[in-house]
């Protein structure tokens, strides 16, 4: 599974679009998946990647991905796109070569495509539905972003990222300066204003790291921020803060937080408001960020059912064997399979030890062209049947599943080895990570085949099974797979 993330760093932009971007990544390296991050433009941004870097499943590759025409290169599992810039030709063949797509918008750059992507709608720009995210609740936050109860070493920090095209750094500063003693003024590697020259008694920062800025903001009485995702950084620090109006595609942002209670101003009442620093921070909890890893979790749960009914068909190779899907059987393997699980060696280690009909057969395989939470494979080499494995209760949060296997009754060669051999291979192949299985506790020929392989005992179900009657026990053993 790969995810690869779209994304950019423009000098006069700033960084925004790289920190929340690393915010969704860390996600899903916290979950073990690689991820691919493709940068485009002539901002430095490195700094800002320095912990996810020292990560292996972490791929770094500044590109022009946005001119590109190669599917092959395009091609990933989950493609999160957060970009200004928009090819619209390009990005019709990064939808193709793409299981999901998440676009980050603020803009409306992806009004046109939203009926095959899914949208997080930062500029409040869509109305909501089923592929449309907005709010809050979705803005991807950094964890370090909170409050530190930190001793207070500046009265105020003004904080305005990228070029600040306006110099609203040095404007606020002038302003502030006559009601500050200590003031600190974070500003961009591509700000190009007066304080470059000016002789000022603030402190001033430049291009700090996300945690560099949340201890800043957790030792700042009061922090001046424009309605981006700077403000909403800060309101996480539970911070006392005021928020300006700097871009167009802010307005969303900067009405939403006034209604819920931020303290909002422009630069004409910019004094006013700064003389009355009498205010609370925001008491009903603002819950930013809360359910942008619930989204991210349900666009791998989607890539990962696109790839299992992908695979749906696919016949899986190992040496010699093959594995064959039950919904591809023909009439004669479908005859045979149910002969096998029919037979009185076989039924008598299964939960359901009763005689199967064939239109119960028939609807079992049926149901297994949509059923994405079991795959059943008939296993055979170059000459015959060596039996069935299988891969139920199938957990893509957690990567595991349950696997059972039975061997062709008509053969007389010890097969567990290579029914297993194959099913880890497939299970491999899907990603999972951990396999476990239940036997009955007194199939002792089973249970040495399962231990000489590798299982280890995990658990035991007291009195799950009962047969012939009376009560036995199950034992759930388990092996690592990747």
């Amino acid at each position: 599974m790969i995810i690869t993330i779209f994304t950019e760093c423009v000098l006069q932009k700033g960084l925004g679009h790289i920190t929340r971007c690393a915010n969704m990544s860390s996600y899903y390296l916290s979950l073990g998946y690689k991820v691919r991050f493709l940068v485009r433009g002539d901002g430095d941004f490195k700094d800002s990647l320095e912990d996810l870097l020292k990560q292996e499943d972490f791929f770094l590759l500044p590109c022009a991905w946005d001119e590109s025409k190669d599917i092959e290169f395009l091609k990933s599992d989950i493609s999160i796109v957060d970009s200004y810039k928009l090819n619209l030709e390009n990005f019709s063949l990064l939808i193709d070569a793409s299981k999901v797509v998440l676009a980050l918008d603020d803009l409306g750059n992806f009004e046109r495509f939203k009926e095959k992507i899914y949208i997080l709608d930062l500029g409040g720009l869509y109305k909501k539905d089923s592929k449309v995210f907005g709010g809050l609740e979705y803005f991807p936050l950094n964890p370090c972003f909170k409050n530190l109860n930190l001793t207070k070493k500046y009265d105020l920090l003004i904080c305005f990222g990228g070029e600040d095209t306006n110099d609203l750094s040095f404007k606020s500063l002038e302003i502030a300066k006559e009601y500050f003693k200590s003031i600190c003024v974070v500003l961009g590697s591509a700000y190009k204003g007066k304080l470059k020259s000016a002789n000022t008694k603030a402190k001033l920062f430049y291009s700090l790291t996300q945690k560099e800025l949340a201890v800043l903001i957790n030792q700042s009485s009061l922090v001046l921020l424009p309605s981006s995702s700077l403000a909403l950084e800060s309101l996480a620090c539970k911070a006392k803060t005021i928020v300006i109006k700097t871009a167009s595609n802010q307005k969303a942002l900067f009405k939403t937080l006034s209604t819920l209670g931020v303290k909002t101003a422009s630069l004409k009442d910019l004094e006013t408001k700064l003389k009355l620093t009498n205010f609370d921070v925001p008491k009903k909890p603002l819950c930013i960020g809360a359910s942008l890893e619930s989204l991210l979790y349900d666009l791998l749960l989607k890539a990962l059912n696109l790839a299992i009914k992908t695979s749906k068909s696919k016949l899986f190779t190992l040496e010699n064997m093959q594995a064959k899907p039950f919904s591809d059987l023909d009439d004669k393997d479908i005859a045979l399979t149910l002969e096998y699980r029919n037979h009185p060696f076989v039924r008598k280690h299964m939960y359901e030890d009763n005689l199967i009909s064939m239109k119960t057969h028939l609807n079992f395989i049926h149901a297994q062209r949509d059923n994405l939470s079991s795959r059943y494979f008939l296993v055979s080499d170059k000459t015959r049947h060596l039996g069935v494995t299988s891969l139920t209760r199938i957990n893509l949060k957690h990567k595991n599943a349950y696997l059972g296997i039975y061997k062709n009754p008509y053969l007389k060669n010890h097969l567990g080895s290579k029914l297993l051999d194959m099913i880890c291979f497939i299970a491999k192949e899907l990603g999972l990570y951990m396999l476990f299985l239940e036997v009955i506790e007194d199939n002792l020929s089973a249970i040495r085949l399962y231990e000489k392989y590798g299982f280890k005992r995990m658990g035991k179900l007291e009195a799950a099974f009962y047969q012939e009657a009376s009560f036995k026990n199950v034992l759930i053993y388990g092996i690592g797979i990747n």
